[in-house]
């Protein structure tokens, strides 16, 4: 699911419940504060959280010193994250809550496990520890062992800011050509594929914000839909997919949404 990280993560936590969260998206910066948000809503001592809480729990988060989080990052000096520092992640989950009612852990570059780390890892995700979840960033799912992508609930980060018909950026495009930018992408190298899905989401933003300014309900859910498509293909291209491919895989998603008005 695309998710605004300026949206509370409370919904997200009251009804999608699960061990493992994969946050991916672009921007690291934006994955990091999405992850110490959420952090935040699962140790905040208030329920529902308050917009701007400054709970014990919320502010020892914020700080980094909470007993019940566990943020493991890569070191400055190591190309990935070592086997043994996954090894005291998981030895510190298998402790109950000291303060909170859930214990969090939070990695935050996931696709820079090592081959051991990752493994172990999955390990614990296939038998999780009660009361902690994971939350796994990454830029994106591709750059996962498939068998922890399936262990996790997938939320997909929308960047903070989308373009629009008069900022610079993508440039919008004519929807009534699509089936024609779709023969041409096909041929595409990455960087000129990312640039085609870039200008496919600029204008799908614009005609998502459209139809929900208008009320039509369907048309956003529609368009919402073409903008995951969207994501989802740009994604696989990130993490080295065939461009030919993904172009596929979104033309064929979009040939199945029925009553796109273009």
């Amino acid at each position: 699911m695309a998710f605004d990280p300026s949206t509370s993560f409370a919904d997200l936590r009251e009804k999608n419940p699960a061990c493992a969260y994969l946050l991916t998206g672009n921007q690291a910066e934006s994955r990091r504060e999405s992850g110490l948000r959420f952090a935040q809503e699962l140790l905040c001592e208030k329920t529902p959280r308050p917009f701007g809480c400054e709970c014990p729990g919320c502010a020892k988060a914020l700080m980094g010193n909470h007993a019940d989080l566990f943020w493991l990052s890569r070191a400055e000096d190591e190309k990935n994250i070592k086997i043994k520092r996954v090894r005291d992640l998981i030895h510190w989950a298998a402790f109950k809550p000291y303060e909170a009612r859930v214990k969090v852990a939070v990695i935050e570059e996931t696709d820079r496990l090592s081959e051991e780390g990752a493994q172990a890892l999955l390990k614990t995700l296939e038998e999780p520890p009660a009361r902690t979840i994971f939350l796994l960033l990454a830029q994106t799912k591709f750059q996962l062992l498939d068998t922890i992508q399936s262990r996790c609930f997938h939320v997909r980060l929308k960047a903070p800011l989308m373009p629009t018909e008069s900022s610079a950026g993508p440039v919008a495009l004519d929807l009534t050509l699509l089936p024609d930018y779709f023969e041409k992408a096909a041929n595409y190298k990455k960087d000129k594929a990312l640039d085609f899905f870039d200008s496919l989401l600029a204008t799908f933003h614009v005609r998502l914000r459209s139809s929900a300014a208008s009320g039509d309900a369907p048309a956003s859910l529609e368009w919402t839909e073409a903008v995951d498509a969207a994501y989802e293909a740009k994604e696989a291209v990130e993490g080295n997919t065939n461009p030919k491919l993904a172009v596929s895989f979104l033309s064929n998603r979009l040939s199945h949404l029925q009553g796109m008005k273009v």
